[in-house]
């Protein structure tokens, strides 16, 4: 891939976003070292007043897994024959967060009983006894701020039948993380650290006895925050579909545990889990997964379910593009999800992609046309080629990202892995005709580097059996003619898919499991399978194949395309 040079103004937006990260850190070290005395002397809370739900789903198997020793977190096990798992080795360092956010805890509800609540209350007693700061990863805000949650949402159960010494030691323990929590809030921290950490200091707040001034600095901080990171359309700030899961299975328990305190909550909170579902019916494929955009790996089926279970929206799902940029189109069994968007601000761009203008489309319950989607941080490399533009649905000029990441430049450290440039204007044109669909965009992310723009239309039929579709590249502005350059427009399968070619190569046939037929033509171009594979995948890395649309900006800059169904499923 090439590597897009920076300019004198990315270099000083650069040198600024370094200075204001020094100047943050600087302003939170001053502010935890004034803080801390004040804080040391809190008093752990007497009683808990409510407890918030864990709304996630639970498995009785698991609680009984760990009562013979044997704990599994993303894919790696450890067995503990004797002792505690807390003493040993962990197998990576997910792993390690995984076991020391106590998320695992609710699947004692699924068989809650006195030997349950001992095997658990033993594990959360090593942990606090000996083991709490053994573990760097337990110290982590993000770490801190879920075990914070988990342990008010499980009290009931860990309390339940305990002595005076497991009781006061566990309501240390919560007032000791409570302080971790706020002196963290004191530093710079990403989106959804942040988040975590804002609705744990909330949590607790409403579950201990604090004054109610504390209660009301909570709760206003709650407000502030879900005011910046939720936009108004319900799209995160970070454009990361799968955040707005977890975040609505987080505020949905506390606004109840608000209406459990007879307290009236932030307004921004019952707004933020309207808006978040509303965008989640957005992204949301006929199969219910979500679109692989900018970070989404796998989608949890269950969570998303439960996410949307109590919809206040009853149902209704946006279509039009709003400030995260997000458009869908909807005809008969067809579904087109697109992304017109920006790139996320620099601060906000960590898990973001170049993918602008990339689009996926599904039939039914089978998604044809979709991006490679992510995996998580244990495979670094895997989840950086998935942020390309290459392993996106739609245009790419040169072996070139419409966006520059950090990576490239050696900044990662310092930006943690952010978007430094990419597209700064998107204009999108949305009609229906006649029950047709219509949408055109344009992106400027190839201006600076070749002086080209890149406009996408796309039309769905009002009985979704056609997709009709064009790229092309234009001249930008105050631009000079650029050199014949390569480009590929591709399109991803899902690799259930059966792709083969047709028509002497211009034409690729697509077959379902159903045994629904799809056809994909190119006007005037030679039609290319080649591999790629889907990232987000819960069984590891998939193979799959692409179409490939390969021309010269000088030679062929208008490119149209169709993809038809020949023959339903049955």
């Amino acid at each position: 891939m090439a590597r897009i040079a920076l300019d004198s103004a990315e270099r000083l937006r650069i040198t600024g976003a370094l200075a204001s990260i020094a100047v943050a850190r600087t302003r939170g070290a001053i502010l935890s070292a004034l803080l801390r005395p004040a804080l040391a002397l809190q008093r752990a809370p007497r009683r808990l007043l409510v407890a918030p739900q864990d709304i996630r789903t639970i498995d009785p198997v698991r609680i009984e897994e760990y009562q013979r020793g044997h704990f599994t977190f993303g894919g790696q096990s450890l067995d503990v024959a004797a002792g505690s798992p807390f003493a040993q080795e962990p197998p990576s360092a997910a792993f390690a967060r995984a076991l020391c956010d106590f998320g695992w805890l609710r699947h004692v509800r699924a068989a809650p009983g006195p030997d349950i609540s001992a095997t658990a209350r033993k594990l959360v007693d090593e942990f606090l006894r000996h083991h709490k700061a053994r573990h760097s990863a337990a110290l982590e805000p993000d770490v801190t701020a879920r075990r914070l949650v988990s342990f008010l949402s499980q009290s009931p159960i860990l309390l339940e039948g305990a002595d005076r010494d497991f009781y006061d030691r566990f309501l240390q323990g919560l007032k000791q993380d409570h302080v971790r929590v706020l002196l963290a809030l004191c530093h710079p921290q990403a989106d959804i650290t942040r988040l975590n950490l804002t609705l744990a200091a909330t949590a607790y707040s409403l579950c201990a006895a604090v004054s109610a001034q504390r209660l009301q600095r909570a709760s206003q901080r709650l407000g502030r925050e879900l005011a910046a990171q939720v936009l108004a359309d319900g799209c995160h700030v970070s454009r990361h579909p799968g955040v707005l899961v977890a975040v609505v299975l987080d505020l949905m328990p506390l606004q109840q545990a608000f209406v459990a305190r007879g307290i009236t909550p932030p307004p921004q909170l019952s707004a933020a889990i309207t808006r978040l579902q509303g965008h989640l019916r957005k992204l949301r494929h006929p199969d219910g997964s979500l679109a692989l955009f900018n970070g989404m790996g796998p989608s949890s089926m269950d969570a998303l379910a439960l996410a949307l279970a109590h919809d206040a929206n009853h149902g209704t799902t946006p279509s039009a593009a709003g400030p995260g940029g997000y458009l869908r189109l909807s005809a008969g069994a067809s579904v087109l999800i697109f992304d017109g968007g920006l790139p996320p601000a620099m601060r906000h761009s960590a898990l973001a992609h170049a993918g602008t203008l990339a689009f996926e489309f599904s039939s039914g319950d089978q998604r044809l046309v979709i991006n490679c989607g992510s995996c998580d941080d244990t495979k670094p490399l895997l989840r950086e080629a998935g942020r390309l533009t290459a392993a996106h649905s739609t245009l790419e000029i040169d072996d070139t990202s419409s966006a520059t990441f950090a990576d490239e430049h050696g900044l990662q450290a310092h930006l943690r892995h952010q978007i430094l440039a990419g597209p700064e204007k998107v204009d999108i044109e949305r009609r229906d005709e006649a029950g047709d669909l219509f949408l055109g965009a344009t992106h400027d992310g190839y201006a600076r580097q070749f002086g080209l723009l890149h406009t996408r239309q796309l039309g769905l039929s009002r009985d979704g059996e056609r997709l009709i579709g064009e790229d092309s590249l234009s001249l930008a502005p105050g631009a000079r003619p650029a050199p014949d350059l390569p480009f590929r427009i591709r399109f991803h399968l899902h690799p259930s898919l059966k792709a083969q070619p047709a028509d002497a190569g211009r034409a690729i046939r697509l077959e379902t499991a159903h045994g629904e037929v799809w056809l994909f033509e190119a006007s005037g171009a030679h039609l290319i399978l080649e591999d790629s594979a889907l990232i987000a995948s819960r069984a590891g890395t998939r193979p799959t194949s692409q179409i490939v649309i390969h021309g010269k900006t000088g030679v062929a800059t208008r490119m149209p395309w169709s993809l038809t169904r020949l023959q339903p499923g049955p």
